[in-house]
């Protein structure tokens, strides 16, 4: 897939998305600098916020990105390295692309998909916990996967967990993350008394929040009044 990103000059960051875009940097061996007296290996760029979600939702982080840098005659193949989002909107709010050479491996990190249905939650009523949500992958470039899926349909029993060992990895890559590492696993339903226990501390903090709430509170004038009659009571002592 391909994306055309456009030369970053004095634009401040703040500005480019008050007007609809997302700023970025394309950085790499392949790449030149913005400037001739500038850093070599990278550029600022930036590209219309709405193209770049549709792109990055569609293509996922482990994908082979065909970009065209205005300006630049030959597109570059790259990667998305990492991307920011604002913490409250949870809107891109930058990017960094990472040129690659298709004969050089490349570490990314790639999601991790749940796909199936355990009969250990389903008919035992264990709880599915999840422990990893990305793995680290070595491969090269034309080898890249956009996530692994994880099928849990092996979760047969209550305790059973599939580990990166477990997964089924694609011919040409690599998995970097420890393979003994748990990705998810089926824990046991919370007993009867696990749950009274639990019901007893909910009602409890709930019992001393409506204390704390209903007690009246003090007004300004009526701390002076008790201050006065306090000193008063020491000054006849």
């Amino acid at each position: 897939m391909s994306l055309t990103l456009q030369m970053r000059g004095k634009e401040k960051p703040a500005y480019l998305r008050s007007k609809g875009f997302i700023p970025g940097v394309v950085y790499g061996d392949h790449v030149r600098g913005s400037t001739p007296e500038g850093p070599k290996g990278s550029v600022s760029v930036f590209v219309a916020l709405k193209e770049f979600e549709h792109r990055i939702r569609n293509e996922q982080m482990g994908k082979l990105w065909d970009i065209q840098i205005e300006g630049e005659k030959e597109p570059l193949k790259a990667i998305v390295k990492e991307v920011q989002r604002d913490p409250v909107s949870d809107v891109f709010t930058h990017v960094d692309f990472y040129s690659v050479a298709m004969d050089q491996n490349v570490t990314v990190e790639i999601p991790v998909h749940i796909v199936g249905q355990s009969m250990a939650v389903k008919s035992m009523g264990g709880i599915l916990l999840k422990n990893l949500d990305a793995i680290e992958i070595e491969c090269l470039p034309q080898n890249l996967i956009p996530y692994i899926e994880v099928n849990i349909e092996k979760l047969d029993t209550i305790g059973s967990s599939l580990t990166i060992a477990d997964l089924h990895i694609p011919k040409g890559v690599t998995v970097l993350t420890d393979p003994g590492e748990v990705i998810v696993m089926v824990k046991a339903p919370r007993s009867e008394a696990e749950l009274a226990a639990l019901n007893a501390v909910i009602d409890e903090t709930g019992a001393v929040e409506a204390i704390a709430s209903a007690e009246p509170e003090k007004k300004p004038e009526e701390e002076d009044a008790k201050g006065g009659a306090d000193a008063k009571k020491k000054s006849e002592a």
